[in-house]
């Protein structure tokens, strides 16, 4: 089996099918108000399960979840879910400041006055009202719905939103807000928030749509024009802060049809060659979704990296996905672009399936991960556009070159630089003649395979030139003997490509514990008395076999 293929059609519908019982286990009913005497509403996907408050956000994003059609789950279980969350919904945002203890108030305020948290909501409506089986659902929702979109618009200040719905300048009341919360970077993600939302509600509610239509094609149009004018100021690369904090903008203005378009006042045109050119800059940077950290609003950003919860850098690399995917679903861009989606929908996938979720473990990345899968599920029904089988692809920041040949017949021989440095590790032969006579016990198999060796400096520098036979070879054999750390940096490269490895010890209880360490020693491995052509061969060739399955 090659591990460095994985299936993400595959995957994503075995982490959907384990979607509602994981929405099972973060179910937590809040807590009672001692001065109330009542039960705080809550169907409580909290976003960190010790809050005891009700988990009025994160249950907007359960009631998303559970009102698409295409999570799995029973219709009764459905109705009877999203009823309840939407008790609690309308509860929340109705409920009287002056019945909560002083504990609980600022809970409720927050949830009234906070933009994302509001407009979130509003999305919530929209799922509910797309999905025809939760019909009475929506009506309860619909009204609520409308009043938040009047309450959001009387809040707009020159098509943009604050964090906290006041008028600029102003603080909400009873709420810790800063008093300068007038940042320009602070108003890409409320706005795209915003705009999103009243798009999806607009959707199912015909008042909402012809009261914000000019609004977001005002909007469509001025993100447009931004994006144009960064590609004329910095060129085809813009700085990654410039496309970091428009990243919501741009997940916004991909789900826009057309339509939203046309007309604009920017000058620029909404071409797929625009397109095409703003989301190849995002792609562009490779690392762009691996060197942010995490950050719940897209606010906090020093110039070079994001500043917030310490786990994976999931908000960003979901967002752009939800992007692309839009995008394609609006033929905005090529659905080749979906190649770039593809290794995080495994990774997302098999993280819900594992279990193995990023710390802390928080229900906004459950939202966000079935999320992002449920979209490229939609859009792979109608398209077909994500490859069947892919290669994970890693780009570590340490080496400059991302892209190789692929040399079948090629394998990698790693091992320590000297066979009597630091010690002597009693080994009758130099380190030289046994890479000849491992390369010769691989051209026994096949005459076509060539065994190489990248030697190091006596430093020990791992060089870009071994970076690039690790990549390139077909399969790793590496001499384990000493432990050397060098081997076995290079030895945990492989195994993060995927490659095939074939571990060479020592024979002998005290060396075995010596040269394989606690890291690799469940790993396939196998020893020698002695390094010679003689019991070189038959261990090669039972490996080639492994390589070349069915040709050796």
């Amino acid at each position: 089996m090659d591990f460095t293929f994985k299936k993400p059609v595959i995957l994503t519908n075995s982490a959907l099918r384990a979607g509602w019982p994981l929405l099972v286990e973060w179910k937590k009913d809040g807590k009672k108000e001692k001065e109330a005497k009542t039960q705080i509403p809550g169907f409580g996907w909290h976003e960190i399960k010790t809050n005891e408050s009700a988990g009025f956000h994160a249950s907007n994003y359960g009631l998303k979840l559970i009102a698409n059609s295409d999570f799995p789950m029973s219709d009764s279980t459905r109705r009877q879910s999203a009823n309840a969350v939407v008790e609690l919904l309308k509860s929340t945002l109705n409920f009287s400041a002056k019945k909560a203890s002083r504990k609980h108030r600022s809970h409720y305020l927050e949830a009234q006055n906070s933009t994302i948290k509001v407009a979130n909501f509003l999305s919530a409506c929209a799922a509910v009202g797309r999905n025809k089986k939760l019909k009475s659902a929506f009506k309860e929702l619909q009204d609520t719905g409308r009043d938040v979109v009047k309450k959001l618009l009387e809040h707009e200040c020159d098509g943009k939103w604050e964090h906290w719905l006041v008028k600029p300048g102003k603080n909400p009341a009873k709420i810790k807000a800063p008093k300068r919360i007038s940042k320009e970077v602070d108003t890409y993600y409320p706005t795209a928030t915003v705009f999103e939302a009243m798009f999806r509600f607009g959707r199912v509610d015909f008042k909402t749509r012809k009261e914000t239509r000019k609004l977001l094609k005002n909007y469509a149009s001025d993100m447009l024009g931004e994006f144009m004018e960064l590609f004329q100021k910095y060129g085809e690369n813009p700085p990654i802060k410039e496309l970091w904090k428009r990243l919501p903008a741009i997940k916004t203005i991909a789900i826009l049809d057309r339509s939203f378009f046309s007309g604009n006042n920017s000058g620029h045109q909404a071409t797929r060659e625009n397109f095409e050119r703003i989301f190849n800059s995002y792609v562009r940077h490779e690392l762009f979704a691996f060197e942010l950290n995490h950050t719940d609003d897209f606010q906090k950003f020093d110039g070079n990296r994001a500043v917030g919860t310490d786990y994976v850098s999931f908000n960003t690399t979901a967002c752009l996905a939800r992007a692309i995917i839009g995008a394609v679903k609006t033929k905005k861009i090529s659905p080749l672009f979906c190649q770039w989606v593809a290794p995080h929908l495994c990774i997302f996938s098999e993280q819900i399936t594992t279990g193995r979720l990023p710390r802390p473990k928080r229900f906004s990345y459950i939202h966000q991960a079935f999320s992002c899968l449920l979209a490229a599920t939609k859009l792979e029904k109608n398209t077909q556009c994500f490859p069947k089988k892919i290669r994970m692809n890693i780009f570590p920041k340490v080496f400059s070159q991302h892209s190789f040949r692929k040399m079948n017949f090629q394998g990698f021989y790693v091992t320590p630089f000297d066979f009597k440095t630091p010690v002597d590790l009693g080994i009758s032969t130099t380190s030289k003649k046994a890479f000849l006579d491992f390369r010769a016990a691989c051209r026994k198999c096949d005459r076509k395979i060539n065994l190489v060796r990248g030697d190091h400096a006596p430093l020990g520098v791992i060089t870009e030139k071994i970076w690039r036979y690790l990549n390139e070879s077909k399969f790793i054999i590496a001499i384990c003997a000493g432990a050397n750390p060098n081997v076995y940096y290079e030895v945990g490269i492989a195994h993060t490509l995927g490659k095939p490895v074939l571990l060479i010890g020592r024979s002998g209880e005290k060396n075995r514990k010596d040269d394989f360490r606690f890291d690799i020693q469940g790993i396939y491995n196998e020893t020698l008395k002695e390094f010679k052509p003689t019991t070189i061969r038959p261990v090669v060739r039972q490996f080639m076999k492994h390589v070349y399955p069915g040709e050796i």
